[in-house]
């Protein structure tokens, strides 16, 4: 009777033993586990990091590179009635890649007063074509309709203002699109043309 007993005993004390090594095993397995969903989470949040490094540095190049077209000098070669004003302007690629696919779209507008916000679009507006190497300048000339004496006397004393404006649209190495939106307002005693406050952007 009692070597029964003592062998159930170890029996049991076996059992156990054998449920702690299973519980032990089980918590290992599982801290296992965890370890390695965070291990696969890290490594997922480094590959994201990584992909976004690589998209700013891109984004970086690629404005970096970028063409960017700015109207500059503009003037007139002469004022005079019963001739049109003859306007030139330089169109400059400040950028290191070339401005591709480029249209000039430009118009003169003539008001009595200075503009207070963008200038009015016509109907009708001259295009032209535009290709522009990095760092590099074309020479731009368009002309008025001949200028009456009527409207000469008007500019002269500020009664009138004339105005040239106009769109850039051009494309990137990169396919991305770009606009350079100008306005200048002429200056009849020096047959110059200054920046107007509103419509000169860059995109």
């Amino acid at each position: 009777m009692t070597a029964e007993i003592t062998l159930t005993g170890v029996q049991t004390a076996a059992a156990i033993a054998a449920a702690i090594a299973t519980f032990y095993a089980a918590r290992m397995a599982q801290r296992s586990a965890k370890a390695s969903e965070i291990s696969a989470a890290a490594a997922a949040d480094a590959a994201t990091a990584s992909h976004r490094a690589v998209n700013l540095s891109q984004e970086q190049f690629k404005h970096s590179a970028r063409p960017y077209v700015i109207v500059e000098n503009v003037d007139a070669e002469r004022f005079m009635a019963g001739l049109p004003l003859v306007v030139r302007l330089s169109l400059r690629n400040a950028g290191n890649t070339p401005a591709l696919a480029g249209r000039v779209r430009h118009w003169f507008n003539t008001t009595t007063a200075q503009l207070e916000a963008e200038p009015p679009i016509p109907d009708e507006i001259a295009t032209s074509t535009l290709l522009i190497g990095p760092q590099a300048t074309v020479r731009f000339t368009t002309q008025t309709e001949v200028v009456t004496p009527a409207q000469a006397n008007a500019l002269e004393r500020n009664e009138q203002v004339l105005y040239l404006s106009g769109i850039i649209d051009y494309a990137d190495a990169f396919k991305d699109e770009h606009q350079t939106c100008f306005c200048f307002r002429f200056i009849p005693e020096s047959t110059i043309f200054t920046t107007h406050t509103h419509y000169n952007t860059l995109t």
